[in-house]
């Protein structure tokens, strides 16, 4: 019987099972559903699934099916739909099996936390943004950019959110708020002076699959001259800033530049020769000292990069076709999703996003502590 089974020993089995399982087997015995319900277990199954991953699809012109999976074995799978996901029109993921959730209604942003392993959900209320007074000119642009991340030290998982914008007088503006799951509120955040100026003057972009890393949210913000790193630290919930490689060249907006996280190392990647589709990835060493890791030539047709996983590009092919290509081996893998939306829509926010999916036990569940 299951309940024979040493404590420790049947940690060992359970903790090598996927998520659907688990939920199943909650019901074998009370010392089971002990276990899986147990933080620390949580955390290890994170941890020990963390190589196991799917890729997610989702489509947010097809309301009835919007998700596909896609596993190791290129098998595709539509899980159940669930009418709370449905209508979202980017989505920010993931950080151990939680993704970001957004939709405009409006030009007004709602934010969700999503968890397709436990099918949760749980939508956040909406933070006060105090821009009114400053911008009273439609056309001036609003633009909001995100993070998510685990606060490490109190187990409490969080939302990052600022907004940045020049007002009617061409002044720079930024306001920020961060979310604590724990507290089920939001908070607004005092920034230094030097970011109001300096980060509405620049491109700033998302990272290439997830930002987080350790207890911090980073983000790649373009100059004409300049590339730099901000970061967010969800322990202290302070910005801070990292100096790109090569300070002297210019990395403009028409090279394609991108932020991506290499084996628990920040990197960036960026396009030398955009005619030929030839990179270099350099690698963060330590802060503002940057190693060139090697140049490559990947592509013999114009691709269109949608995710990252260690030494993994996910990209589109122009004729709309997913592919994962491994930047060191140099082998390419068909994953056998075709979708024209896959090529359709602007940076990082296109019809069909593809994000890697690492499936967690971790409960968003309002009446439910994470910690």
């Amino acid at each position: 019987m299951a309940s024979s089974l040493p404590e420790v020993l049947a940690e060992d089995i359970l903790v090598r099972l996927p998520v659907e399982s688990l939920l199943r087997f909650k019901c074998v015995c009370k010392m089971w559903h002990k276990i899986i319900k147990s933080p620390d277990f949580i955390r290890e199954h994170c941890k020990h699934r963390n190589k196991v991953h799917k890729i997610l699809v989702y489509d947010r012109n097809n309301p009835p099916d919007p998700i596909t999976l896609i596993s190791k074995d290129g098998v595709l799978e539509n899980p159940p739909p669930d009418e709370r996901v449905r209508g979202m029109t980017y989505v920010l993921g993931s950080v151990y099996g939680l993704f970001l959730l957004k939709k405009v209604v409006d030009g007004n942003f709602s934010l969700s936390l999503w968890n397709p392993a436990l099918r949760e959900v749980r939508h956040l209320p909406d933070p006060t943004f105090e821009v009114q007074p400053y911008t009273t000119n439609p056309q001036i642009p609003l633009i909001g950019k995100f993070g998510i991340g685990l606060d490490p030290i109190t187990n409490d998982y969080k939302v990052v959110w600022f907004l940045y914008f020049s007002d009617d007088d061409n002044i720079p503006r930024i306001y920020a708020t961060v979310y604590s799951c724990s507290r089920d509120s939001w908070r607004m955040l005092q920034l230094n002076d030097r970011y109001k100026s300096h980060i509405c003057a620049r491109r700033f972009r998302q990272p290439l699959g997830t930002g987080y890393l350790n207890g911090t949210y980073y983000w790649l913000v373009l100059g004409a001259w300049k590339c730099s790193i901000v970061s967010f630290d969800f322990r202290n919930e302070e910005f801070g800033e990292i100096e790109g490689p090569n300070a002297g060249r210019p990395f403009d907006h028409h090279h394609l530049v991108m932020i991506l996280l290499d084996d628990d190392s920040i990197a960036l990647m960026t396009n030398v020769r955009v005619c030929a589709f030839e990179y270099e990835i350099w690698v963060m060493v330590q802060p503002g000292l940057w190693n060139k890791l090697f140049a490559l030539k990947c592509f013999t047709y114009t691709p269109s990069m949608k995710s990252w996983f260690p030494s993994t590009v996910i990209y589109v092919t122009r004729r709309s076709h997913l592919v994962s290509y491994n930047v060191r081996t140099g082998k390419s893998r068909h994953l056998g999703f075709h979708h024209p939306g896959l090529n359709n829509g602007v940076w990082n926010e296109t019809v069909c996003s593809v994000h890697i999916y690492k499936e967690s036990l971790v409960t968003i569940r309002r009446e439910l502590q994470l910690n």
